[in-house]
């Protein structure tokens, strides 16, 4: 089976919101490799710089998440 994430889950994953928890579990769990999209990668960036200018992340960690 192949699995691509959806901006929600990988914003689940680096971007520490209540589905966190078990973004990672899943992860861990099942060990399968996880496709991104170019799309989704762009959503991902677009949301994490979001919630950082919002106040939500702290600063520079939008550009750290990203660079992983």
């Amino acid at each position: 089976m192949v699995a691509f994430a959806d901006t929600s889950f990988l914003f689940a994953v680096y971007g520490n919101d209540a589905h966190t928890p078990v973004a990672l579990s899943w992860l861990r769990e099942t060990g399968q490799k996880v496709y991104i999209s170019e799309l989704a990668d762009f959503e991902l960036c677009n949301a994490l710089r979001f919630v950082e200018f919002a106040g939500r992340l702290a600063s520079g960690d939008a550009a750290r998440f990203l660079a992983q």
